[in-house]
C-alpha cells in the first residue's frame, strides 16, 4: 500500500510516499532518498516498494528544491537541506507509524548518510 505524505521542514513542504507492508506490524522503518536530482518516482520508489514487500514501512521523499517538494531555487543541490530533510523524514515516520526502534533508519541510495532513530 502506498500513501502520499507531506511534512514541513522550515518554511518548505517535503512530499513523500509511504510504502507499507501487507502484514500487521510493528515493522522496521526506513527513509530512502536518492542522490543529486533523483525524485521519489525514480529508484527510491522502486527500492521502497521492494522493501515494503519484505516487511518494512518505507518513506521515499523528494528533497527540498526537487520534485513535488517546496524550496527555491528549483533544482538546487544543497547538501545541508538534504540532511535536514532526512532527519525530518525520520522524525515524521517515527511519530506517524511508531516503528520498531531497533529496525529504523534513514539511508540514501548511495549510502552516504545514515542516522538511527534510536539516539
Amino acid at each position: 500500500m502506498k500513501q502520499r505524505v507531506r511534512f514541513k521542514v522550515g518554511a518548505d513542504t517535503v512530499v513523500g510516499e509511504l510504502y507499507l507492508p501487507a502484514t500487521p506490524g510493528p515493522h522496521g522503518a526506513l527513509v530512502v532518498a536518492g542522490p543529486m536530482s533523483s525524485v521519489k518516482e525514480q529508484v527510491t520508489g522502486v527500492y521502497a516498494c521492494a522493501l515494503a514487500t519484505r516487511g518494512f514501512a518505507v518513506l521515499s521523499i523528494d528533497h527540498r528544491h526537487y520534485g513535488e517538494s517546496g524550496g527555491a531555487p528549483r533544482q538546487y543541490e544543497y547538501f545541508e537541506h538534504k540532511v535536514e530533510d532526512l532527519r525530518a523524514a525520520v522524525s515524521w515516520l517515527s511519530k506517524a507509524r511508531k516503528p520498531s526502534p531497533s529496525r529504523s533508519q534513514s539511508t540514501t541510495t548511495s549510502d552516504t548518510y545514515r542516522c538511527s532513530t534510536a539516539h
